[in-house]
């Protein structure tokens, strides 16, 4: 199993908060069952793509401008959530495009500052860092509202949205247009920590959801998991 630290969540989607997969490689990918570009990649640009998200509104996950691999998802205007390990540092560039398609465009904003957020016990040693922009992002990127940090929000079973970025050389990992997403589900929970944890059951295994199914690796700190919200 894979476990995920996590304390929020969001959207229509409902964000759930990011990747923290801890001893991270630069070099490491996500892993998608059955990975196919045209189907998995947010902006695949060929002619057969059948992005598996198209639906959502994905403009408020955006990624460093850099030598680096990482990701900021907006909650407000000013404000984005990452990885305390792992977050986008003051003075970097994080660019967010306006739909699936990198030819309608983007819009970069610069990192003012930020602080990790305390876990909920109290202490500042969860993996959440919120961010804010020197200036706020335009009204057509997505932000995802905080619905709250309790685990009755993603119950057992609820569907999860995983991004992280891929390896097979078509992109650099730093590209801002390396995003890779698949699905999985929540099948566990264990409220006995001190920050919140839910379990992912292994890719390609007896009870694996088949194509699609993805599951976070080193490497994907900071990028968002979303789950569905009525």
């Amino acid at each position: 199993m894979r476990i995920k630290n996590t304390s929020a969540r969001f959207l229509k989607i409902g964000f759930l908060i990011f990747n923290a997969v801890f001893a991270f490689s630069v070099h490491a990918t996500t892993k998608v069952l059955g990975a196919d570009p045209a189907r998995h990649d947010r902006f695949y640009r060929g002619a057969d793509k059948q992005f598996i998200f198209l639906q959502y509104d994905l403009s408020g996950i955006g990624k460093v401008v850099s030598a680096s691999s990482k990701w900021a998802t907006m909650v407000a205007e000013h404000y984005f959530l990452s990885s305390g390990h792992a977050h986008p540092e003051i003075g970097e560039v994080v660019r967010f495009y306006f739909t699936n398609n990198p030819a309608d465009g983007f819009v970069d904003r610069v990192v003012a500052g930020g602080e990790q957020i305390k876990d909920n016990s109290g202490l500042l040693n969860g993996d959440v860092w919120l961010g804010y922009f020197t200036l706020p992002v335009p009204d057509t990127i997505a932000k995802y509202p905080v619905l709250g940090s309790s685990l009755a929000f993603v119950p057992v079973g609820s569907k999860l949205l995983l991004f992280g970025k891929a390896n097979d050389g078509a992109l650099a990992e730093q590209n801002p247009l390396n995003q890779r997403a698949g699905r999985n589900i929540c099948i566990s929970q264990d409220a006995a920590s001190s920050s919140y944890q839910y379990r992912y059951d292994a890719i390609n295994t007896a009870d694996s959801l088949g194509v699609d199914e993805n599951s976070v690796v080193q490497g994907d700190s900071g990028a968002p998991t979303f789950t569905l919200v009525d």
